[in-house]
């Protein structure tokens, strides 16, 4: 299929196992090792890890005619089991998989276990961010019944709950408590739970929030910590987030003239 088909680039959306159970075979040799299969080899050219999939660069070859071609995998290796992926790491992945260089413009083979529930995810996400570039209307209702009409299961579930899209205070819960509401610089600038980093160093009358979130880097999902210049009643939380996380290196963004707090207060 992918060499009848011009086929440059495979996503693959499951681990080969998840829990106790078997997802799928490994198809692509280990490091060092070819594999065959009927008229065709395979070898590992080159695979780069990275926080949230691995880059694998096959090469296929047909033993008859001796004609070889390159193979880029992307493989989304932090779609939990049951669940939904982390959003922003998914459009991440989705953005490396469409950059690659132009000379990879065959075909996508997008595949998990059964090649509907995250295909289906992967699918929808692509095509929509790319129509939605081009015309500046994004129409999930439609897409998603097309989708339904060419392949059955594609879309499993409602797509809200698929896609994990809840409400900003539902995801915020600990951002919008009384104790914590005059620790934000702004309402519309909140931490998700799931993301914010818990401040762990005891200090009295003090509890573990702060205004902040953890995002990855290509290889560390906990690489950076973002947060808000600090307001005067939560300089000793930001110096808590320092030290609890040992981090050695503050990269400070604000002007003068809106900041409360500067440097020198940092300091202090």
């Amino acid at each position: 299929m992918i060499w009848e088909n011009n086929i440059d680039k495979i996503v693959m959306l499951t681990n080969l196992l998840e829990g106790e159970k078997k997802k799928c075979e490994q198809y692509w040799p280990n490091p060092n090792e070819k594999m065959t299969g009927g008229q065709y080899g395979l070898t590992l050219k080159d695979e780069r890890i990275f926080s949230y999939y691995t880059l694998r660069e096959l090469q296929i070859v047909d033993n008859k005619s001796k004609e070889k071609r390159d193979i880029l995998q992307y493989h989304f290796t932090t779609w939990p089991d049951h669940g939904t992926p982390d959003p922003l790491l998914l459009i991440l992945f989705q953005k490396r998989v469409t950059s690659t260089a132009p000379k990879y413009d065959g075909p996508i083979l997008v595949h998990c276990s059964a090649g509907i529930g995250r295909t289906g995810t992967f699918i929808a996400l692509d095509a929509l961010a790319s129509h939605g570039a081009n015309t500046g209307v994004v129409d999930i209702e439609n897409y998603v019944r097309i989708m339904r009409k060419d392949r059955m299961n594609m879309i499993q579930t409602s797509m809200l709950r698929e896609m994990n899209i809840v409400s900003e205070d539902e995801m915020s819960l600990t951002a919008l408590k009384e104790e914590n509401k005059i620790k934000n610089r702004s309402v519309n600038i909140l931490p998700l739970d799931k993301h914010r980093p818990f401040l762990t160093s005891y200090c009295s009358g003090r509890n573990d929030y702060i205004n902040a979130v953890i995002i990855p880097s290509h290889i560390s999902k906990e690489a950076f910590m973002v947060t808000q210049v600090p307001l005067p009643g939560t300089i000793v939380d930001f110096w808590r987030l320092i030290t609890d996380n040992d981090s050695r290196c503050i990269i400070y963004f604000a002007s003068s003239s809106d900041e409360e707090v500067n440097l020198i207060n940092l300091k202090q």
